[in-house]
């Protein structure tokens, strides 16, 4: 990555996405009466990043972003064009489009199967074509099933991959993964391991806890 990021030290800087955007709150869950009762049409401002619990604490269901940001297409033919889009962390689920190109989507929410992805750094390659000189609009589809909700995490950038990427696998390394499921249950168990072996008792109760930390560490 280092060497990548050197080739291309002349690349422009990435886009910063940060600042305000506009939020429509579509429609609720059809189990959430408080937001049934407050929920409105009106198109409003938030910040983002932003958990936007923070603004409509009783939201839960359908919202959409929008935003318009300028690109200046590159003089130099030699010079790569922005190509990654990163959107930090949504809560719950996303759909996102540029110009009206569908980009990617990130969690599930139908009838078969819900799945949130409230905690997955999105980094979503650009289709060609997409990006145009000038002005352009990013719009993101969410449905809000958790407490976090809609764009709680940065950064959200649009750029260059190899300048992008790296930072973007650390995010995801920190969100998706560490403080998750195996790191903890690693972590309990290995001061389940030095509590056993501290206050070792010669029962067949301690062999077998010993053996199945030490299995455990060893998966």
């Amino acid at each position: 990555f280092l060497l990548t990021a050197t080739l291309d030290a002349e690349a422009a800087p990435p886009i910063n996405l940060e600042g305000e955007w506009q939020v429509r709150l579509i429609s609720c869950l059809p189990t959430e009466s408080e937001c049934l009762k407050k929920r409105t049409d009106e198109t409003q401002t938030v910040h983002a990043p932003m958990n936007l619990h923070e603004k409509f604490p009783w939201f839960f269901g359908e919202a959409e972003y929008t935003r318009t940001f300028d690109h200046k297409a590159r003089n130099n033919k030699e010079q790569p064009e922005p190509d990654v889009l990163i959107l930090g962390s949504i809560g719950s689920i996303d759909q996102t489009y540029l110009n009206e190109i569908f980009i990617q989507r990130e969690g599930i929410f139908d009838a078969g199967a819900v799945v949130s992805a409230w905690n997955k750094v999105r980094v979503y390659n650009l289709p060609t074509g997409a990006l145009k000189p000038g002005k352009n609009m990013l719009r993101i589809r969410v449905t809000v099933l958790d407490f976090k909700a809609g764009m709680h995490a940065g950064p959200l950038k649009l750029g260059h991959a190899p300048e992008l990427l790296p930072a973007a696998i650390g995010y995801q390394y920190l969100r998706e993964y560490l403080f998750f499921g195996s790191p903890i249950l690693t972590i309990v168990m290995i001061l389940v391991l030095l509590i056993t072996a501290k206050y070792w008792q010669r029962d067949e109760g301690n062999h077998y806890l010993i053996l199945a930390s030490a299995g455990y560490l060893l998966h």
